[in-house]
């Protein structure tokens, strides 16, 4: 026998190994760290409600529009901003993202390596309202 293996006798009840596994039981639980398990679960989901929350919250609606200036009625889209936070929200600019193709998985991949960065907005097309002959960002400012 080698000096540093345990026998049976060293491994009972008694021993400081019994409890740590060694003999191929797992230590018991207690109430107090049952209940520390549900506080750290219960706080990290407090602490991502909140990020969550705390985060400007928009909600834009796009729709078809018909405009009577002047006696000759116009049609146009109409852009609706509703602010759904309790924060302020300062509109700089309006622009549309809007897909205009199909990407696979291996277009995504080759842009993905040529630029290195996620291509999330591989396949859309972006345009700016000046576009479209308006002048400011958003049509409702002077």
């Amino acid at each position: 026998m080698l000096p540093f293996a345990a026998s049976a006798a060293a491994l009972g009840r008694g021993s400081p190994f019994h409890s740590s596994g060694v003999t191929g039981n797992a230590p018991r639980m207690k109430m107090t760290d049952y209940l520390a398990i549900y506080a750290a679960v219960l706080s990290t989901v407090v602490f991502l409600w909140n990020i969550v929350q705390s985060r400007p919250q928009v909600k834009v609606d796009l729709l078809f529009s018909i405009d009577d200036a002047g006696g000759k009625p116009e049609s146009g889209a109409s852009v609706i901003v509703r602010n759904c936070s309790s924060h302020d929200v300062h509109l700089a600019n309006i622009s549309i993202l809007y897909p205009y193709r199909h990407v696979t998985f291996k277009e995504r991949l080759g842009h993905l390596w040529r630029y290195r960065r996620w291509p999330s907005r591989v396949g859309w097309v972006h345009s700016s309202l000046s576009n479209f002959n308006i002048e400011s960002g958003c049509p409702c400012m002077p």
